[in-house]
């Protein structure tokens, strides 16, 4: 695709404080989601055919490791609800792999993903960290505007619904530090 890419969707990373950490059993000593997925909506300002995601570390105490992504439309097309539509469910790649380990200090971009994005729209971002993050220093954004979902294990390799998975989770207002990209195709900058 000619063009180039420009954020559709970002949120100010930064240091987690104690009182915003995850809850147990999502927080341990020097342990934040092992076994634990999470899942959040992002509104996007641009559509596109393509998207990619960035994600953050920049505050992280130790190596983020992702075993998977996916990228999803929300059910109704509603912000901050724990179900996805039904066959929307794509998995994100970094560099042809499924998992990626995102060092301290550093972002890593998703692979282009074949996904059609309406402007001013929501999608779901269903993160799966297998081994969790071995710090409990962690970047986030905690004045999110909507709700996220947490839950233990990884529920329907991130195909989880109101009844399937997500219906029981922790419900905590609270995503990492991340950001969508749509690519700008045509004349200028979109800045």
């Amino acid at each position: 695709m000619n063009g180039h890419w420009v954020d559709s969707w970002v949120s100010m990373p930064q240091l987690t404080e104690p009182y915003n950490m995850p809850p147990a059993p999502f927080t341990q000593d020097n342990l934040v989601f092992a076994d634990s997925t999470l899942r959040q909506t992002v509104h996007t300002s641009l559509g596109g055919q393509q998207i990619r995601l960035r994600i953050s570390n920049a505050f992280g105490g130790a190596d983020l490791p992702i075993t998977a992504a996916f990228v999803a439309l929300p059910a109704g097309g509603r912000a901050g609800v724990s179900a996805i539509q039904p066959g929307t469910s794509r998995p994100v790649t970094f560099d042809g792999r499924s998992s990626v380990s995102v060092p301290v200090g550093a972002q890593m971009v998703s692979d282009p993903l074949n996904f059609p994005v309406q402007p001013r729209s929501n999608l779901t971002v269903t993160m799966y960290l297998a081994d969790g993050q071995a710090s409990t220093d962690i970047t986030s954004h905690p004045g999110s505007r909507t709700t996220s979902y947490m839950v233990m294990g990884q529920p329907r390799s991130g195909r989880g619904s109101a009844r399937g998975g997500f219906g029981r989770a922790l419900v905590l207002p609270q995503r990492p530090g991340g950001l969508v990209q749509a690519p700008r195709c045509g004349g200028g900058d979109a800045g």
